[in-house]
C-alpha cells in the first residue's frame, strides 16, 4: 500500500503542547518507516490500550469526536474495521482515523495514523495504572482506499 504525506501549515494545537508528550529521535526507536519520514516519534501517556484512549492522547481529539468516528466506521486497525469499542491494541498495530475521501481522487483517503511501537505500564502513587507508549504519529496522510472493506464515505 502506498501513502503520501500532505503538508498544511497550521497553528500549534493543544496536543502539541501536552505535558505527557515527549518527542523522540528515530534512534530511540531503532526502526525504519518504509520511506515515510514525516511522522513524529513520540512518547505519550494513555489510560488504556484502546483506540479511543490512544487517539485522545496522540491526536488531542475529544472523546466525543472519537466516539462519533467509531459509529461512522472511520476507525481502522491494521486496515480492518473496528467492530467493538473494547478492542485492545498490540505492539506494531496501525490505528487509522479516516478524515475524508480525497477531493482530488476518490480512490484515496485523508487519514491520521498512529503506529504503536512499545508499551510500558506505569502506576502512580494512588495505584492507578496508565501506559507509557512509544508511537509514531502522522496527523495527515493520503493513502489508497483499503482493499478489504473499502471506506465509502458519506
Amino acid at each position: 500500500m502506498q501513502y503520501f504525506v500532505l503538508f498544511a501549515p497550521s497553528a500549534p494545537s493543544a496536543a502539541d503542547e501536552m505535558t505527557d508528550e515527549e518527542e523522540l529521535d528515530d534512534d530511540d526507536f531503532g526502526l525504519e518507516l518504509d520511506g515515510a519520514t514525516d511522522g513524529k516519534n513520540l512518547k505519550i501517556r494513555a489510560v488504556s490500550l484502546r483506540p479511543e484512549a490512544i487517539f485522545k492522547s496522540a491526536l488531542g481529539l475529544s472523546r466525543k469526536k472519537i466516539e462519533q468516528a467509531f459509529y461512522e466506521n472511520r476507525i481502522r486497525v491494521n486496515e480492518l474495521k473496528v467492530d467493538k469499542k473494547g478492542l485492545t491494541l498490540r505492539i506494531n498495530d496501525e490505528i487509522d482515523l479516516i478524515k475524508s475521501v480525497s477531493l482530488q481522487n476518490e480512490n484515496f483517503l485523508n487519514i491520521a495514523r498512529v503506529i504503536l511501537h512499545d508499551v510500558e505500564p506505569d502506576e502512580d502513587e494512588r495505584g492507578d495504572v496508565s501506559y507509557i507508549l512509544k508511537i509514531t504519529r502522522f496527523k495527515q496522510l493520503l493513502i489508497e482506499n483499503y482493499s478489504k472493506h473499502p471506506y465509502k464515505g458519506s
